[in-house]
């Protein structure tokens, strides 16, 4: 009786865990490119 909850337990941190690492990488992939587009715009007014 108490083996699936433990595997149901184990699924969810596993899949918690994935989607955790999913969004960090998302975040980090959207800030890196912000950073980039902003330093891309900066530049261009200053070459201009």
């Amino acid at each position: 009786m108490c083996i699936p909850y433990i595997l149901l337990l184990v699924g969810y941190l596993i899949w918690s865990g994935w989607v955790t690492i999913i969004a960090n990488i998302m975040i980090v992939i959207f800030s890196t490119v912000g950073i980039y587009t902003s330093l891309n715009i900066k530049f261009k007014n200053l070459t201009n």
